[in-house]
């Protein structure tokens, strides 16, 4: 006998290995995705760290507040925003509408929180307060 073609059952057999590599490709591209925002969100951070750090080095007088910073207590420090830093045109944005956008969530990170302190007689800066990561926002 003559066989022309495939049967049922071999079409359902390379319908399931293709449904199972499709799955296995989009895992792996959506983890990728994710990966790709959390590390545009740690480099907007440490940017804005680095800006709080470059201001407050030339403005030393105004850590005047005491705060903990993982639980560690200094008497030479200062909590503002990220509009603060804004205002005080020490952080750039591209956006016109002045706004920095958390690439993880969407949210604006304009109220979101940096600790700036000296430690080690060296100025440090640390997002202690980032209300962006709320997905409700």
């Amino acid at each position: 006998m003559n066989k022309k073609g495939f049967t049922l059952v071999e079409l359902l057999a390379v319908i399931v290995v293709l449904g199972l590599v499709t799955t296995l490709a989009a895992y792996s591209i959506f983890n990728v995705w994710g990966k790709s925002k959390q590390g545009l969100l740690d480099d907007k951070i440490q940017n804005i760290e680095n800006a709080a750090v470059t201001y407050y080095s030339e403005h030393r007088q105004l850590l005047t507040e005491s705060c903990s910073v993982d639980e560690k207590s200094y008497n030479t420090c200062k909590v503002v925003t990220v509009q603060d830093l804004l205002d005080f045109g020490i952080l750039e944005t591209d956006e016109k509408d002045r706004k920095i956008t958390n690439d993880v969530t969407g949210c604006n990170m304009v109220n979101d929180i940096v600790t700036v302190y000296r430690k080690n007689n060296r100025i440090q800066a640390k997002m202690t307060d980032i209300k962006s990561n709320n997905t409700t926002c």
